[in-house]
Protein backbone atom coordinates (compact mmCIF):
# COMPACT_ATOMS: atom_id res chain seq x y z
CA UNK A 1 0.00 0.00 0.00
CA UNK A 2 1.53 3.32 -0.87
CA UNK A 3 1.92 6.06 1.63
CA UNK A 4 -0.91 8.49 2.00
CA UNK A 5 0.20 12.63 -0.33
CA UNK A 6 1.80 14.76 1.39
CA UNK A 7 -0.30 18.03 2.39
CA UNK A 8 0.01 20.26 -0.87
CA UNK A 9 1.27 17.18 -3.08
CA UNK A 10 -1.88 16.40 -5.16
CA UNK A 11 -2.31 19.74 -7.21
CA UNK A 12 -4.53 17.91 -9.61
CA UNK A 13 -7.00 18.02 -7.13
CA UNK A 14 -9.60 20.83 -7.38
CA UNK A 15 -8.47 23.56 -5.21
CA UNK A 16 -11.91 23.89 -3.53
CA UNK A 17 -11.77 20.39 -2.10
CA UNK A 18 -7.93 21.08 -0.57
CA UNK A 19 -7.83 21.86 3.19
CA UNK A 20 -7.27 25.11 4.38
CA UNK A 21 -3.21 23.87 5.30
CA UNK A 22 -3.00 22.22 2.00
CA UNK A 23 -4.66 25.64 0.48
CA UNK A 24 -1.77 27.65 2.30
CA UNK A 25 1.04 25.59 -0.20
CA UNK A 26 -0.35 27.01 -2.90
CA UNK A 27 -0.36 30.59 -1.41
CA UNK A 28 3.20 30.20 -0.53
CA UNK A 29 3.96 29.98 -4.58
CA UNK A 30 1.68 33.35 -4.58
CA UNK A 31 -1.09 31.77 -6.16
CA UNK A 32 -4.68 34.29 -5.93
CA UNK A 33 -7.04 31.71 -6.32
CA UNK A 34 -5.88 29.27 -3.07
CA UNK A 35 -5.93 33.20 -1.16
CA UNK A 36 -9.58 34.19 -2.34
CA UNK A 37 -10.85 30.71 -1.30
CA UNK A 38 -9.14 30.91 1.82
CA UNK A 39 -10.72 34.71 2.16
CA UNK A 40 -14.20 33.23 1.54
CA UNK A 41 -14.13 30.62 4.05
CA UNK A 42 -12.84 32.56 7.14
CA UNK A 43 -14.05 36.18 6.27
CA UNK A 44 -17.19 36.35 8.04
CA UNK A 45 -16.37 34.56 11.03
CA UNK A 46 -13.39 36.42 11.48
CA UNK A 47 -15.47 39.67 11.03
CA UNK A 48 -18.19 38.54 13.33
CA UNK A 49 -15.44 37.97 16.11
CA UNK A 50 -13.66 41.06 15.83
CA UNK A 51 -16.90 42.38 16.45
CA UNK A 52 -18.08 40.97 19.21
CA UNK A 53 -14.29 42.11 20.57
CA UNK A 54 -14.44 45.67 19.25
CA UNK A 55 -18.50 46.63 19.20
CA UNK A 56 -17.05 48.81 15.89
CA UNK A 57 -18.01 47.79 12.32
CA UNK A 58 -15.27 49.58 10.20
CA UNK A 59 -12.68 48.38 13.24
CA UNK A 60 -13.55 44.66 12.91
CA UNK A 61 -13.99 45.31 8.83
CA UNK A 62 -10.68 46.64 8.55
CA UNK A 63 -8.82 44.31 11.16
CA UNK A 64 -9.86 41.39 9.42
CA UNK A 65 -8.83 42.65 6.05
CA UNK A 66 -5.37 43.42 7.78
CA UNK A 67 -5.31 39.85 9.07
CA UNK A 68 -6.25 37.99 5.87
CA UNK A 69 -3.52 40.36 3.31
CA UNK A 70 -1.15 39.14 6.35
CA UNK A 71 -2.20 35.69 5.88
CA UNK A 72 -1.37 36.23 1.79
CA UNK A 73 2.18 38.41 2.55
CA UNK A 74 3.56 36.14 5.36
CA UNK A 75 2.36 32.66 4.15
CA UNK A 76 5.85 31.31 4.39
CA UNK A 77 5.72 31.66 8.23
CA UNK A 78 2.53 29.28 8.49
CA UNK A 79 3.62 25.63 10.31
CA UNK A 80 1.27 23.28 9.56
CA UNK A 81 2.89 21.40 12.09
CA UNK A 82 2.26 23.86 14.82
CA UNK A 83 -1.61 24.21 14.39
CA UNK A 84 -4.47 24.97 11.67
CA UNK A 85 -4.64 28.11 9.46
CA UNK A 86 -7.61 29.02 11.18
CA UNK A 87 -6.37 29.18 14.59
CA UNK A 88 -3.04 31.23 13.35
CA UNK A 89 -5.91 33.30 11.32
CA UNK A 90 -7.49 34.39 14.27
CA UNK A 91 -4.68 34.64 16.74
CA UNK A 92 -3.18 36.90 13.88
CA UNK A 93 -6.69 39.20 13.66
CA UNK A 94 -6.70 39.36 17.72
CA UNK A 95 -3.06 40.36 17.54
CA UNK A 96 -3.35 43.59 14.67
CA UNK A 97 -7.17 44.58 16.71
CA UNK A 98 -5.11 45.01 20.15
CA UNK A 99 -2.33 46.66 18.33
CA UNK A 100 -4.62 48.61 16.64
CA UNK A 101 -6.68 49.73 19.64
CA UNK A 102 -3.48 51.32 21.29
CA UNK A 103 -2.68 53.19 18.49
CA UNK A 104 -5.94 54.62 19.00
CA UNK A 105 -5.84 55.10 22.54
CA UNK A 106 -1.98 56.17 23.40
CA UNK A 107 -0.14 56.11 26.57
CA UNK A 108 -4.04 54.58 28.22
CA UNK A 109 -4.38 50.91 29.02
CA UNK A 110 -7.19 48.98 28.58
CA UNK A 111 -8.80 47.17 31.18
CA UNK A 112 -11.61 45.08 31.98
CA UNK A 113 -14.98 46.33 33.18
CA UNK A 114 -15.87 45.00 36.85
CA UNK A 115 -17.46 41.78 37.05
CA UNK A 116 -20.27 43.19 39.39
CA UNK A 117 -20.98 45.96 36.62
CA UNK A 118 -21.01 43.06 33.88
CA UNK A 119 -23.50 41.54 35.99
CA UNK A 120 -25.87 44.67 36.00
CA UNK A 121 -26.04 45.03 32.78
CA UNK A 122 -26.80 41.24 32.07
CA UNK A 123 -29.85 41.50 34.63
CA UNK A 124 -30.86 44.90 33.28
CA UNK A 125 -30.97 43.44 29.25
CA UNK A 126 -32.84 40.44 31.03
CA UNK A 127 -35.29 42.39 32.62
CA UNK A 128 -36.30 44.56 29.68
CA UNK A 129 -36.79 41.78 27.15
CA UNK A 130 -38.94 40.39 29.85
CA UNK A 131 -41.14 43.75 29.83
CA UNK A 132 -40.98 44.03 26.38
CA UNK A 133 -42.60 40.70 25.75
CA UNK A 134 -39.66 38.59 24.68
CA UNK A 135 -38.39 37.01 27.63
CA UNK A 136 -34.82 35.93 27.36
CA UNK A 137 -35.34 32.14 27.84
CA UNK A 138 -37.92 31.69 24.91
CA UNK A 139 -35.15 33.32 22.88
CA UNK A 140 -32.63 30.95 20.81
CA UNK A 141 -30.08 29.92 22.90
CA UNK A 142 -27.43 31.16 20.16
CA UNK A 143 -28.77 34.91 20.20
CA UNK A 144 -29.57 34.76 23.45
CA UNK A 145 -25.45 33.91 24.90
CA UNK A 146 -24.56 36.82 21.73
CA UNK A 147 -26.46 39.34 23.06
CA UNK A 148 -25.36 39.01 26.57
CA UNK A 149 -21.36 38.76 25.92
CA UNK A 150 -20.96 42.34 25.23
CA UNK A 151 -21.32 42.87 29.04
CA UNK A 152 -18.95 40.14 30.23
CA UNK A 153 -15.23 41.58 30.72
CA UNK A 154 -13.18 41.66 27.60
CA UNK A 155 -11.45 38.66 28.07
CA UNK A 156 -14.59 36.56 29.35
CA UNK A 157 -16.44 37.59 26.53
CA UNK A 158 -13.45 36.53 24.00
CA UNK A 159 -12.86 33.67 25.78
CA UNK A 160 -16.47 32.67 25.03
CA UNK A 161 -17.15 34.17 21.84
CA UNK A 162 -13.62 31.55 20.55
CA UNK A 163 -14.86 28.47 22.77
CA UNK A 164 -18.58 28.63 22.25
CA UNK A 165 -19.13 30.60 19.26
CA UNK A 166 -16.28 30.32 16.99
CA UNK A 167 -15.83 26.58 17.99
CA UNK A 168 -12.56 26.06 18.87
CA UNK A 169 -10.70 23.91 20.85
CA UNK A 170 -9.65 24.85 24.76
CA UNK A 171 -6.27 24.28 23.17
CA UNK A 172 -6.49 26.66 20.32
CA UNK A 173 -8.59 29.23 22.20
CA UNK A 174 -5.74 29.32 24.75
CA UNK A 175 -3.28 30.01 21.80
CA UNK A 176 -5.45 32.37 19.97
CA UNK A 177 -5.40 34.30 23.36
CA UNK A 178 -1.58 33.35 24.77
CA UNK A 179 -2.46 32.08 27.80
CA UNK A 180 -2.76 28.82 29.47
CA UNK A 181 -5.62 26.11 29.30
CA UNK A 182 -5.74 26.47 32.78
CA UNK A 183 -5.84 30.24 32.56
CA UNK A 184 -8.72 29.87 29.97
CA UNK A 185 -10.62 27.31 31.71
CA UNK A 186 -10.76 29.87 34.88
CA UNK A 187 -11.81 32.80 32.19
CA UNK A 188 -14.97 30.26 30.46
CA UNK A 189 -15.73 29.71 34.34
CA UNK A 190 -16.15 33.09 35.09
CA UNK A 191 -17.36 33.89 32.12
CA UNK A 192 -20.63 31.13 32.72
CA UNK A 193 -21.35 32.09 36.39
CA UNK A 194 -21.57 35.61 35.50
CA UNK A 195 -24.16 35.25 32.56
CA UNK A 196 -25.80 32.69 35.17
CA UNK A 197 -26.00 35.47 38.01
CA UNK A 198 -26.99 38.05 35.52
CA UNK A 199 -29.85 35.85 34.54
CA UNK A 200 -30.96 35.20 38.02
CA UNK A 201 -29.74 31.21 37.24
CA UNK A 202 -29.31 29.37 40.50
Amino acid sequence: MSPPPKVGSTPQAPLADLSDEALMMHVRTGREAAFELLVDRHQDALHAFLLRLSGSRDDALEVAQEALLTLWRKADRFDHTRGKLRTWLFQLARNALIDRQRRQQPGTVQTDPSENAAVSEIAAASEMAHREGRATSDRDPLDTLKALLGALPERQREALALCYLQGFSQRDCAAIMGISVTALESLLARGRATLKQGLGER
